[in-house]
């Protein structure tokens, strides 16, 4: 949509730029619709309730795949109601917005999985591809120093049901 706006206004500038132009207006027309000009056609974008279900994601380290920990997240239809469950824990609800072909998830502080009694709040963003579910996360640990931030990968399938 923002190429479609983008286009319309170069074209736009371009045609009240030229004070001796003397194109016709079908040769404008043509330029605008030329297929090397025009933006490329987008995906459709899923909605809200295309994510509810059960997913069982993997989440590994940005530069490999070794998993670190596994989670289950339960999914609404809308952006209530959405929990993360981590092994051997409670389930944490998490805050859900979703823009455009993603979602993104934000949980509350709770003790780390990978670093015992330590802290950690996390921000997701995922995008649905059929049955999968990818994502990157950024875990915020409450310690001071340079690995206070971990970034993380996540990918998951829906739970068999």
């Amino acid at each position: 949509m923002r190429r479609v706006a983008l286009l319309v206004s170069v074209v736009a500038l371009a045609a009240c730029g030229r004070k001796d132009d003397t194109r016709s207006d079908s040769t404008m027309t043509t330029m605008a619709s030329d297929s090397t000009t025009a933006p490329a056609a987008t995906a459709a974008t899923p909605a809200p309730e295309s994510f509810a279900g059960e997913w069982d994601l993997s989440v590994m380290p940005m530069d490999n795949d070794s998993t670190l920990t596994t989670s289950h997240l339960s999914a609404t239809a809308t952006s209530t109601g959405w929990t993360m469950t981590l092994p051997g824990r409670p389930p944490v609800p998490l805050a859900v917005t979703f823009s455009g072909d993603s979602v993104m998830t934000i949980a509350p502080s709770y003790e780390s999985v990978l670093r015992k009694g330590v802290m950690v709040s996390t921000s997701s963003v995922f995008r649905r591809n059929g049955n999968n579910l990818n994502g990157t996360t950024v875990a915020k640990y409450t310690t001071t120093g340079a690995d206070s931030l971990m970034h993380l990968r996540s990918i998951g399938r829906r739970a068999p049901k």
